[in-house]
C-alpha cells in the first residue's frame, strides 16, 4: 500500500479553466483520466500525474472538479459534497495567471 501524502480517503483537484476548455469533459465533476489529454499542456499532465502519485495511487479516489469556485455554498456546496464523499483535500493547479 502506498502512502497517502494528503489527509483524506479521496482527493479533489482542480485545473485552470483556460486548459479544461481543449478537452469535452462531461460535468463539473470528471474523472482524472480526462487530463493524460495531449491537447492539456504537458506541464498540466505531469502535475496531475504528481498528485496521483502522492495521494496513493489507485487506492484513493480521485475527483476532478471544474470551475469550483461555484461551489462556496447553499444548495451547490451540498451537491459537491454529496458527489465527492469525504473527501476534504482540494488541490488546485494554477497556470499563474489568475
Amino acid at each position: 500500500m502506498k502512502r497517502r501524502v494528503f489527509g483524506s480517503e479521496s482527493l479533489v483537484i482542480s485545473v485552470p479553466a483556460r486548459d479544461l476548455a481543449a478537452i469535452a469533459i462531461p460535468g463539473s465533476i470528471f474523472d482524472t483520466a480526462l487530463l493524460a489529454n495531449p491537447l492539456l499542456p504537458a506541464d498540466l499532465r505531469l502535475a496531475v500525474d504528481t498528485v496521483k502519485s502522492l495521494s496513493g495511487g489507485a487506492a484513493a479516489p480521485l475527483f476532478c472538479v471544474a470551475r469550483p469556485e461555484m461551489f462556496t455554498h447553499g444548495r451547490a456546496l451540498s451537491w459537491l459534497r454529496e458527489k465527492i464523499g469525504g473527501a476534504t483535500d482540494h488541490i488546485c493547479l494554477s497556470d499563474g495567471e489568475s
